[in-house]
């Protein structure tokens, strides 16, 4: 075992990954086992993001601002996975592209408020469509009743985590 410095500088014992428990072993490649499997999805789902102009993360911001009528910079970043400075990139883009608009909250002057433009929703109800064929794909291959059993899973396993 060597020592490493932890979360605020304390010292921490490190473990090589043969020494662990199978379940320890099992933790310690969930990450990339998670990894894996959300690059595999999505490789279905980026040629056609990549054919309209929008990377993973800007998609999640169109899809998350699709789905209310104005949301601040911060729970927009909740929701769509993503750290403030990402978000803040990717809003810029988005108001140069004419996709969102923004404001300043009337209750809060430290909030921005944003929005799907016009073009925005356009941009959105046009690659919608094309995730359709990609849903009945994963359907066939993987299986209803699988998707819905791993949804759980992986909601179950979200909620622990959150406690």
């Amino acid at each position: 075992m060597d020592k490493t410095t932890a979360p605020g500088g304390r010292p921490r014992e490190v473990i090589a990954p043969e020494r662990l428990s199978s379940s320890a072993s099992n933790v310690a490649r969930l990450g990339s086992k998670l990894a894996r499997s959300r690059d595999g999805l999505l490789s279905y789902f980026r040629p056609i993001l990549h054919a309209y102009g929008v990377t993973d993360p800007q998609w999640r911001v169109l899809s998350v601002l699709s789905r209310s009528d104005e949301l601040d910079a911060g729970e927009t970043a909740r929701r769509a996975f993503l750290l403030p400075s990402s978000l803040s990139r990717i809003l810029r883009d988005f108001s140069a592209r004419g996709l969102i608009s923004s404001r300043i909250s009337e209750t809060d002057a430290r909030r921005s408020m944003h929005a799907l433009t016009k073009a925005g929703h356009k941009l959105v109800a046009e690659i919608e469509p094309h995730f359709i064929p990609i849903y009945q794909e994963l359907e066939r291959r993987v299986g209803v009743e699988r998707l819905a059993g791993l949804g759980r899973v992986l909601d179950e396993f979200s909620d622990l985590l959150e406690d």
